[in-house]
């Protein structure tokens, strides 16, 4: 099954592990999964030659080539954590453990990139928009609203790979990236659909890697956990499971497998568990249940990413080690209309922040940040519309926590002197041209050097209101689940 599968679930109102036993003996619920029409599967049948080898590769998407046979996301573990999912705090809780999945989990599993310009951008009429990306028109049957389907994508490019000295490289360098998109990154909730507002982000195709597209698939990810369903990252998700309660591992491959040990480590684990989720003995629900709601302080590991060497990260360890840098960071994730607060520094031990003066820390709001998409599309440029420059300068400025060795790529990763203004100039990212700033010298508003986010969060920078201002106005929390702050502004009218 595809990796964009949306799976439903029900809100519970007794603890997880009282239910555990109970569960294990009982008939295993079906899940409701979305069907996916066009899952990540499909990329494995996508023609890679080199030149477009290497063009993911600057872009920071090279680890999907890496795919030798399908992956199988198991459906059934991933139903189970979701049961475990506690939309007030934000986190899984397995038997009194909180376990909270960070940009630090999208970056070491995923390889995406966690840094750079925020996903954000025009919204509104799609008029000429699929001319000026694909160099032709989409029939009408294979659009939907301001959405492309994926099948037309690839029906139209998988099977006519271009040459980036040919005419159409463009087209077909942008027909994988928003296939990629939709299949795994940001997947639409009416599966094997992808939206036309990335198209204006694949403008110019040497800009592409300097977004951050791990931290807007990160924000798309808890958007949908907080509606009680996984879109997109599922996979991912799965690992980071693995990677974090021994018994699922042991469950699944054994004692004695090595792990992996070179990011983005998804790959690795995904021909670890081929077999394991290709044969029919895949564990059932309650069987994953019980596991989750018996985990111990002993087989709870909250840091497995130590193990991981840089010496055996090779070309790859200064991006990764960079961006690690600014994994742990407070601040708020941007995926268009989605924001959401990225919050670590509410799982101290997880991240072995229990020294760190958390007072000191910026406040962010508790609850998914939305705008609400209602009446006619007016053509406007996101960024510059009503609270969204006060969310950039959020992502913009955002504040790396120190903190101990999480991973063994660099220590302590989270160390602000790594991004230091003497730092050597070496790119935080394939594409980036600017050498790392330090995230409180305000001079990380370079990053838009000469574009309009830069004007608009020069003007945030100077602005003394912040996210309790009575401006931004909240819904009331029903039955104990937090609802996402939703606007009603221009916009909206």
């Amino acid at each position: 099954m595809g990796d964009m599968e949306a799976l439903d679930i029900e809100a519970l109102d007794m603890e997880a592990p009282a239910l555990a036993p109970a569960l294990a003996r009982a008939p295993v619920p079906a899940p409701a999964p979305h069907t996916p029409h066009e899952p990540l599967n499909n990329l494995v049948r996508w023609p890679i030659t080199e030149e477009l080898r290497e063009a993911l590769t600057r872009i920071g998407l090279g680890f999907f080539e890496r795919f030798k046979f399908q992956m199988r996301l198991d459906c059934t573990m991933v139903n189970a954590l979701l049961r475990h999912y506690d939309r007030n705090l934000k986190c899984f809780i397995f038997n009194g453990n909180s376990l909270y999945f960070s940009l630090v989990d999208v970056l070491l599993i995923t390889g995406m990139p966690i840094d750079g310009r925020p996903v954000i951008g025009r919204i509104g009429k799609t008029e000429n928009l699929f001319f000026n990306a694909f160099g032709i028109d989409p029939p009408p049957e294979s659009l939907d609203g301001g959405r492309i389907r994926l099948s037309w994508l690839r029906e139209k490019y998988s099977n006519n790979p271009v040459r980036p000295d040919e005419d159409g490289w463009a087209h077909y360098l942008r027909a994988y990236i928003m296939y990629v998109i939709g299949s795994y990154l940001i997947p639409d909730d009416c599966t094997g659909l992808v939206s036309a507002q990335y198209l204006g982000l694949l403008d110019n195709l040497q800009e592409v890697g300097s977004y951050a597209w791990g931290a807007a698939a990160w924000a798309s990810l808890y958007n949908s956990l907080d509606r009680g369903i996984v879109n997109g990252l599922a996979y991912a998700l799965m690992v980071f499971a693995i990677e974090h309660i021994k018994p699922l591992r042991i469950e699944l491959i054994g004692e004695t497998v090595d792990l992996p040990m070179e990011c983005p480590l998804m790959v690795s684990w995904s021909h670890l568990l081929h077999k394991r989720l290709k044969a029919n003995t895949v564990p059932k629900f309650g069987v994953y249940m019980q596991i989750l709601g018996n985990v111990t302080d002993e087989n709870f590991i909250q840091r497995p990413y130590q193990r991981l060497s840089h010496t055996l990260l090779r070309e790859g360890y200064e991006r990764y080690a960079l961006q690690l840098a600014k994994a742990c960071s407070v601040t708020l994730c941007i995926n268009y209309h989605t924001v959401v607060p990225h919050k670590p520094n509410n799982y101290a031990r997880q991240f072995g922040f229990e020294n760190i003066d958390l007072d000191s820390i910026p406040e962010l709001p508790d609850v998914v940040v939305e705008v609400r998409k209602k009446g006619p599309k007016k053509d406007l440029n996101l960024a510059d519309h009503g609270h969204f420059p006060l969310y950039i300068n959020s992502w913009l400025g955002r504040f790396p926590l120190r903190g101990p060795r999480i991973a063994g790529l660099v220590g302590p990763p989270y160390a602000v002197e790594l991004l230091a203004l003497d730092a050597p100039d070496v790119p935080v990212q394939a594409l980036h041209d600017n050498p790392p700033q330090s995230p409180h010298n305000g001079i990380v508003l370079a990053l838009h050097d000469g574009g309009p986010l830069m004007e608009t969060a020069s003007k945030t920078t100077s602005n003394a209101q912040s996210f309790n201002d009575s401006s931004i106005a909240r819904t009331k929390p029903k039955r104990g689940v937090r609802k996402p702050i939703m606007f009603q502004d221009e916009y909206s009218r």
